[in-house]
């Protein structure tokens, strides 16, 4: 086993396909497995769009308290790929990217792919911060 001392904190902020399919679970079993120290948290709630847990001081708390390295962020796949519900995500995603990164931490974004969005044949959009993608 590998000897790593620093742990890695990480936060999964999504809805029931993170917490449904054990992601932050399966993550911490394969660091663990593979010797490194990780700590992994997670804010879920089915259904969630990321513009709702974009609306909960609470997230915002934890954000700026937990002393996370990392906060992947797990968007429904229709608030990226369908136009009426893109920009509600696009500013919903900024402004938790911009607590995350003033609590010192990392964004990373993932998020499902329907069979909705396949059978309509869209291109995804990218995510943008300050010109950066963030896709």
């Amino acid at each position: 086993m590998k000897e790593n001392k620093t742990i890695l904190k990480v936060l999964f902020v999504g809805n029931s396909a993170t917490f449904y399919n054990t992601l932050p679970e399966t993550l911490g079993k394969l660091a663990t497995t593979a010797g490194y120290a990780i700590s992994v948290d997670s804010v879920t709630k089915g259904g969630y769009m990321i513009e709702q847990h974009a609306a909960s001081e609470a997230l915002y708390e934890k954000i700026a308290t937990g002393g996370f390295d990392i906060v992947f962020l797990q968007e429904n796949g229709d608030g990226v790929y369908f136009p009426e519900k893109n920009e509600p995500s696009r500013e919903a995603h900024a402004k938790l990217d911009k607590a995350i990164r003033e609590s010192g931490a990392e964004t990373y974004l993932y998020m499902t792919c329907e069979g909705t969005m396949i059978n309509a044949r869209v291109e995804p959009k990218t995510l943008t911060r300050g010109g950066d993608d963030v896709s």
